[in-house]
């Protein structure tokens, strides 16, 4: 089973959520189950030593930019550079 990659218009919509389940940050990152497991972990561990409320559903995905440096403006970039290419295909 070949696993689908969301276009960076999907993961840019995506990013915007507040807080992000497993499922999301697999999808957001194109990773698999371990390495978003990894990242959730990190969450928890900084929202634990800055006491930050983690919510029962997911993670607040500000702290995940936090974490991996990748923020929305990033994902917005990478979006505009996609369309950008199509358009000019």
């Amino acid at each position: 089973m070949k696993k689908r990659l969301l276009s960076w218009k999907e993961k840019y919509l995506l990013s915007l959520n507040e807080t992000l389940t497993l499922k999301q940050i697999m999808l957001l990152r194109s990773c698999g189950m371990p390495k978003a497991r990894k990242l959730r972990q990190e969450v928890i561990e900084y929202c634990l030593v800055h006491n930050i409320k983690i919510e029962s559903k997911g993670i607040p995905s500000e702290v995940l930019f936090e974490i991996t440096g990748l923020n929305v403006q990033y994902y917005f970039d990478k979006m505009q550079k996609e369309i950008l290419a199509t358009t000019q295909s």
